[in-house]
């Protein structure tokens, strides 16, 4: 699952995702999406 954590001036947008937990070790996941014109994402 993703969560949107801010979103910039120029509508880039960051995510994250759940905690991952391996062998002890947390980590998440980073997205950054921008616009596209064509696409729209």
């Amino acid at each position: 699952m993703l969560y949107n954590f801010i979103e910039l001036p120029d509508e880039t947008i960051l995510s994250h995702s759940e905690v991952l937990n391996r062998n002890g070790i947390e980590r998440v996941k980073v997205y950054i999406e921008t616009p596209d014109e064509k696409k729209l994402f």
